[in-house]
């Protein structure tokens, strides 16, 4: 998840920063986001990974606000 999202605290054998990502089936149901939900919108939380996750954070931002809206309204209807 990158620095910004790490805890400094292991769990088993991982750091905090190895998360798995939570399922994306009912995402609308959910008020705030990130495994710790510290983000209250869907781009914040995506705009917050790095780590393995960046390309897609930079890639998220790079689209058109047409186009992160639509996704956003796919993933709400999971």
């Amino acid at each position: 998840m990158g620095p910004d999202l790490r805890e400094d605290q292991r769990v088993g054998g991982a750091w905090r920063s190895e998360w798995r990502t939570a399922p994306l089936i009912g995402l609308s149901k959910r008020s705030t986001y990130l495994h710790d939900g510290r983000s209250k919108t869907i781009p914040s939380a995506i705009a917050a990974h790095a780590g393995e996750a960046e390309a897609s954070a930079i890639s998220f931002m790079a689209l058109a606000p047409s186009d992160r809206l639509v996704l956003i309204e796919f993933l709400l209807s999971l």
